[in-house]
């Protein structure tokens, strides 16, 4: 009676974690973002330089690929998450052109530094739907100042620590707005719950000029049996 109490307690377990691979799979480049990002790549088509099609058609295939071969994965390294999210941007510059500076600084001590796979690029979003998309659609927008990113990943302790600063903060003006609660950041929540339990950090950091989203997490090696 144990041992089939305890099948089915790890059937339950598993057919869970399928459900929130195929959750995670279908969130995280949304059908908005890929419909922007190919109208993005149609309009460059009828007016770029060849070599500028190319290159955008070869990182909306990058991201794609990552998604489906990492989907199943409970880390990769931080220099693969990098690479990801380099590409996230990249179709980013696409749509929004100037109305964005993004920089990223990453310690080479943990380049090779186990992560979950789409840990830094729903921060990243996080900015963009909040902040980004809500600027360019406003009036005036192209008498906006661009909107500031810093992305900061380095080694604390025996941990590793992501953060992404936005200036402005989306916040301002509106206190009852919920900033930070997207389905990329509850997924990246929940993933990392069930792979560190509670020994992760996620919070946001709120002032007058920025907003700031912090991932604290141990950089340890992680079973993909999780």
């Amino acid at each position: 009676e144990t041992t089939a109490l305890l099948e089915r307690q790890q059937s339950k377990a598993a057919v869970e974690l399928a459900k929130q691979q195929m959750q995670l799979m279908q969130s995280q480049l949304s059908p908005h973002f890929l419909f922007n990002s190919l109208s993005s790549i149609s309009f460059l088509a009828r007016s770029a330089e060849p070599i500028v099609q190319v290159d955008a058609i070869a990182k909306l295939g990058n991201l794609l690929r990552f998604t489906i071969e990492n989907a199943s994965r409970s880390t990769i390294t931080v220099h693969e998450e990098l690479q990801f999210a380099e590409d996230y941007l990249g179709l980013q510059s696409l749509r929004f052109g100037d109305r964005f500076v993004c920089d990223i600084s990453c310690d080479s001590l943990v380049h090779g530094a186990p992560c979950p796979p789409f840990s830094l690029q729903p921060m990243l979003e996080n900015v963009f739907r909040h902040v980004v998309e809500q600027i360019a659609d406003g009036e005036e927008a192209s008498a906006k100042s661009p909107v500031n990113i810093r992305a900061i990943v380095e080694q604390r302790g025996t941990d590793v620590f992501m953060s992404v600063r936005n200036s402005p903060n989306p916040s301002v003006g509106d206190p009852g707005k919920e900033v930070g609660s997207g389905t990329g950041m509850k997924s990246l929540r929940a993933r990392l719950t069930h792979i560190y339990g509670d020994a992760f950090s996620l919070r946001h950091q709120a002032s007058p000029e920025n907003f700031c989203v912090e991932l604290l997490f141990p950089n340890r090696a992680v079973s993909d049996a999780l």
